[in-house]
């Protein structure tokens, strides 16, 4: 399937899922058996056929449909938010994504926190505490070497905002301190930025 083709049915089956929930006269759970109805009521058969020669997909709605109203809106709102945040770093799609929604946006400190990650081969990096200091380090785990920054007040939030996203993963180790971990997600969001991008990060 082109990479269009899934964007455009992704998009539609979360959207029939927004309106299908939105449309229940109650918070109680729904069944897959009646989104299924829903669908066939509204002329979805397209996406029924489909979705039955999908088992992954079908399990996928099953799981959002078991959440109550308030837990799904929250999690379509971070879904939003971040793929508006990362198409406001993607060349052809920053102003279109900047005009829907002006707060959803990588800081750029961000951006270049996931480009020197990327670039150092590094998979973890550890973040060390500094409180003396007044100050924070993120060290690479299995090579030498830090990720540099300038802003060190927003550091931290902007890294757990990529953590939110998916472009990092957080783990703690044995003492309780954060290692984040690279994700392919990451990777190839770095490398889909125009030039122009990664220079100005």
């Amino acid at each position: 399937m082109d990479p269009l083709t899934t964007a455009t049915l992704f998009a539609t089956i979360v959207s029939l899922i927004a309106d299908f929930r939105s449309q229940s006269a109650d918070d109680k759970q729904s069944t897959y058996e009646e989104f299924e109805a829903w669908l066939r009521e509204s002329r979805h058969d397209d996406i029924v056929e489909m979705l039955r020669q999908n088992r992954s997909t079908a399990i996928g709605i099953k799981a959002l449909l078991h959440q109550d109203r308030e837990t799904l809106r929250q999690r379509f709102d971070q879904l939003d938010r971040s793929i508006a945040a990362l198409a406001s770093g993607m060349e052809g799609f920053s102003d279109l994504a900047q005009a829907i929604r002006p707060e959803a946006r990588i800081a750029p400190q961000a951006i270049e926190f996931l480009r020197q990650f990327d670039a150092s081969g590094a998979n973890k990096v550890l973040q060390v505490d500094l409180p003396l200091d007044d100050r924070v380090m993120f060290t690479y785990l299995g090579r030498n070497g830090e990720i540099g920054f300038e802003d060190k007040r927003f550091i931290v939030d902007d890294v757990l905002s990529l953590v939110e996203m998916g472009l990092l993963r957080l783990e703690h180790n044995g003492s309780g301190g954060r290692i984040f971990c690279l994700t392919r997600n990451a990777a190839d969001f770095v490398r889909a930025l125009p030039e122009a991008a990664k220079q100005q990060s």
